[in-house]
Formats: C-alpha cells, sequence, structure tokens
C-alpha cells in the first residue's frame, strides 16, 4: 500500500494540528501511530458530520512535538476491529526549535 506524503514545519513545544477528511458512518476512523517519546496527542476531535447523510466530515490530531528533527506520524484509515488498513496517510514534521 502506498501512501500519501505530506511534510509539515512545526516549532518545539507548540501544537500543530493535522486534519484528515473521513467519513465515520461507514465505521472507518483515521487511527495515528507515532513514537509517544517525540510527540504527544493533545487532542482528537471529529468534526460533526453534515446534514446530508453518508457525507464526509473532517477528523483532526493536535500533536505537541517533544523534541526537534524529523517527526514521522503514520494515519491508518481503519475499523476499531479489523487489523489492516484501507488507506494510509503519512505526516513528517520537519520540528525546529524557537527562536527567541
Amino acid at each position: 500500500m502506498e501512501a500519501d506524503v505530506v511534510s509539515l514545519a512545526a516549532t518545539l513545544g507548540q501544537p500543530v494540528v493535522v486534519s484528515l477528511d473521513v467519513n465515520p458512518t461507514t465505521g472507518y476512523l483515521w487511527q495515528p501511530v507515532f513514537n509517544s517519546e517525540e510527540m504527544t496527542l493533545q487532542e482528537r476531535h471529529l468534526s460533526p458530520p453534515p446534514a446530508t447523510p453518508g457525507a464526509a466530515t473532517t477528523e483532526s490530531f493536535q500533536f505537541v512535538p517533544q523534541r526537534s528533527g524529523q517527526l514521522r506520524i503514520v494515519f491508518e484509515l481503519r475499523r476499531t476491529w479489523e487489523r489492516e488498513a484501507r488507506e494510509q496517510r503519512v505526516c513528517l514534521l520537519d520540528v525546529k526549535e524557537e527562536r527567541g
């Protein structure tokens, strides 16, 4: 499975948000896979679905990087009871220290 890759700039210790389209009525949600020693998942939010039944919405994840350098998050689109991901997205965070 080939994953889409996106790179984002981030600042050490400052929150960064990654948002992905999702259709939770199908049972699929994004599952983030990351090194918990490099960053923390501070918040996970599912936007309210639109009025149209079966329409997609947005799932957002707020991470706080704990070290500088390039950090990797793999998002797997899967149902909680399934082991195999239907789709993957990779987010590379280029984390720099804040300059005063």
